[in-house]
């Protein structure tokens, strides 16, 4: 009892000055802040679930709550009403949550704060085994293989310390490092598909897209002799991750022919193998195979023999313990009201072995919500999403780290019902730090993705290590272009998104914007089209595709109403922006810098649907500074197309670094031979000039524009502190 009341005392004394960001040891602004709030603690070393939850008295028979479960569900009968406000102080420790803590209206006004200067409160969702309990199971020729006993359900996440381990796989990671994207290569290759036809087939030739793949083709392939082997161990347990063209999906084997070397799935994919022969590759992984544990940071867990096995860097045993995640969803909410977390580490998470576009399951879960916070808490180890919310208005997620994250670390879903109480509106996700995301789970995944109906905001984040998207924004109903007297309905701003993609999967960007395929690509009804965004002040850079596009700023399915401003976009692997169709978009003074061989601006396509048609696209490109530095590249793609109007391109700075006089017309023809006839058929670029912009420092990318700048009329764009200060504190 008396280390309980030392930590109380610490409580009341601790404190520190309010800052631009403000701090975890700050208690005494967090007591000033709560001090009309009922007052309830829990401490998982010290504290007892008969208890109330209140300060520790000296005779012991009193004190906080044990658990975080009981603690919430006690207070809602010890706190004098739920409209009056209430606080849990969690003191730091190691919460492990084995069931789902539902909270509703009677939990409406409620913070729960970690409270230490020090260490975060960890809530986990994971069964521990203790690195002393391993013991030397077997010899490779290069490993020792490293068993324990282990009763509990075995999962695809399971982490060594911090780092997550691989689960056994062929072909091997180059090298893990335990902060891996489980995508990576290096790859197994197809033999071929299964029912090949004219029009669908490993050469491609029924197309870029080949849309007529036989339904057989879903349930499996054909491979190399040796690539899979029908003896393996548990051969129904082992799952084939095969890559698509943006998304990457896992079956398990079903059963393996020798005889024709094939591979059948227990349930067929969502799209055929050789439906996008050039973006898949072919590729596929095979996991959780106990014959290939033959390197460093892979496991097999057996539930059959209750083992699990794991080769572990030198010296991780028995400091280390293993974290084999078991809890999907730690909170649910629903019609909660002003609710807080801060200060807290959520970690161990699993996937409910999920795999598919939705959302769910999420360590949070929202829906028909009001009011919830999240603020300098730490998200790490986590199977699939972290803040999932469906219907939830007037949230804040500010000055967080996600690391480690399967799927997408924070979702804002909406069912696109803009006249809903709870449609997605002041929603502000801002100053957090996001590194590895989609690193498990493939559809499509970034590390940010909002929907929602007003003053949806993501600002001055970090965002890196993304097996695919940096941020997305929409995919939902969209809005007239008056909708909310034209205001903006999304702004993301003053981001630093960078080395995402990772040359895994295609067709994403660094900002992923979309309307939706019914309205926009199919019946192509531009009137609701309208998404109403701003992209600007951001850094975007170091990308990577497997084939095709690693894009900067990307508005897909004729989004409409988007502007693009005064971003730094450099060093991608594919074009800056792309205006995939749409009305009523621009791209306005950004400072670019280009190393691709492939286009600098895309447009409308007829990909946009499913026929050939395109809606009539308006689209701007003005006052940008293009700095080329490959002369490979174009200004527009082959595939881009436009109908009924040419995009209106002029006042740019193009400097067209090393180009011939032929690669320099070749730059800009479409369907024009030269620059001139370019210039003279179409009206666009009489304003524009040929001239190195003066970058201020390429060397240590810095895009500012020189004071002798010949580009007067663009304006200098600094965003020296998004590059080194934006994320969380």
């Amino acid at each position: 009892m008396k280390i309980v009341l030392c930590f109380f005392a610490v409580l009341l004394t601790l404190h520190c000055s309010d800052a631009l960001c403000p701090q975890r040891s700050d208690t005494a602004r967090i007591l000033r802040r709560r001090r009309h709030s009922d007052i309830f603690y829990v401490d998982a070393n010290h504290g007892n679930d008969a208890w109330t939850g209140r300060s520790p008295n000296p005779s012991g028979t009193e004190g906080p709550f044990k658990t975080l479960k009981v603690a919430i569900e006690k207070i809602r009968v010890l706190r004098t009403s739920d409209v009056k406000a209430a606080t849990l102080y969690v003191r730091s420790g190691s919460y492990f949550v084995k069931k789902k803590i539902f909270l509703d209206k009677r939990d409406s006004n409620l913070a729960v704060i970690g409270y230490d200067a020090g260490e975060r409160p960890l809530i986990s969702g994971a069964n521990k085994i203790s690195g002393s309990s391993f013991y030397p199971y077997s010899q490779t020729e290069t490993h020792t293989i490293y068993a324990a006993r282990f009763t509990g359900r075995c999962s695809s996440h399971s982490f060594l310390g911090t780092k997550r381990l691989i689960r056994a796989r062929k072909p091997n990671l180059a090298k893990w490092t335990g902060a891996d994207l489980t995508g990576s290569g290096p790859y197994l290759r197809m033999k071929n598909l299964l029912d090949p036809t004219p029009e669908c087939n490993m050469a491609g030739a029924g197309g870029y897209t080949q849309r007529h793949c036989p339904v057989q083709n879903r349930w499996g392939f054909k491979f190399h002799q040796g690539d899979i082997n029908p003896n393996w161990y548990r051969l129904t347990k082992a799952e084939i991750l095969v890559f698509n063209a943006w998304t990457a999906e896992r079956r398990r084997i079903d059963k393996v022919n020798i005889q024709d070397d094939s591979v059948m799935f227990q349930r067929m994919l969502r799209f055929p193998v050789g439906k996008h022969p050039g973006p898949s590759g072919f590729r596929f992984v095979v996991e959780n195979v106990f014959e290939e544990l033959d390197t460093v940071g892979e496991f097999y867990c057996d539930e059959t023999r209750g083992m699990f096995f794991l080769i572990p860097p030198e010296g991780a045993f028995p400091t280390e313990d293993v974290y084999v995640s078991y809890r999907d969803v730690f909170f649910r909410g629903r019609n909660v009201e002003n609710l807080r977390f801060q200060d807290l580490s959520f970690k161990h998470s699993h996937d409910n072995h999920f795999s598919g576009y939705n959302g769910r399951p999420g360590l949070f879960d929202f829906e028909n919500c009001d009011g919830i916070h999240f603020e300098r808490c730490e998200f790490a180890n986590i199977g699939y999403t972290a803040i999932y919310t469906r219907m939830v208005k007037n949230m804040n997620i500010l000055y967080s780290t996600f690391n480690d994250v399967g799927n997408i670390p924070v979702i804002v879903e909406y069912n696109n019902q803009p006249d809903n109480f709870y449609a997605p509106r002041n929603v502000y996700v801002k100053r957090n730090t996001f590194v590895g995301c989609g690193v498990y789970s493939m559809y499509q995944p970034s590390c940010i993705h909002v929907k929602g109906v007003a003053q949806i905001v993501v600002r001055e984040n970090d965002i890196s290590m993304s097996s695919y998207a940096g941020i997305r924004a929409g995919w939902q109903k969209t809005f007239t272009p008056d909708y909310n007297n034209g205001q903006t309905v999304f702004t993301i701003v003053r981001n630093h998104v960078h080395h995402y993609g990772n040359g895994i999967l295609n067709d994403f960007a660094g900002v992923y914007m979309s309307s939706n395929m019914l309205d926009c690509g199919i019946r192509q009804n531009m009137s609701i089209c309208h998404l109403h965004a701003v992209v600007a002040d951001n850094a975007i850079h170091h990308s990577k595709a497997y084939n095709y596009g690693a894009i900067g700023v990307y508005s897909d399915t004729a989004a409409s109403s988007v502007t693009v401003t005064r971003n730094w976009i450099y060093k991608l692997a594919d074009c800056a922006v792309n205006f995939h169709c749409g009305q009523n978009n621009i791209a306005v003074n950004n400072m670019i810098y280009h190393i691709s061989p492939k286009r600098v601006f895309g447009v409308c396509n007829p990909s946009v649907g499913d026929d050939p048609r395109m809606p009539r696209q308006i689209m701007d490109f003005t006052r940008n500074i293009l700095y080329v530095n490959n002369t490979l590249a174009h200004l527009y793609g082959r595939g881009d197309k436009w109908y009924n109007d040419v995009p209106l391109v002029n006042r740019n700075d193009y400097y067209l670094k090393g180009f011939t006089t032929q690669e320099y017309n070749g730059f800009f023809s479409k369907t024009y031979r030269t620059f001139n006839d370019w210039r003279s058929s179409t009206g666009n670029d009489r304003g524009s000039i040929f001239a190195d912009p003066k970058f201020v420092n390429m060397e240590n990318d810095d895009y500012r524009l020189a004071a002798d700048t010949p580009a007067t009329f663009i304006r200098s764009i600094d965003l020296r502190n998004v590059v080194d200060n934006s994320g969380a504190c």
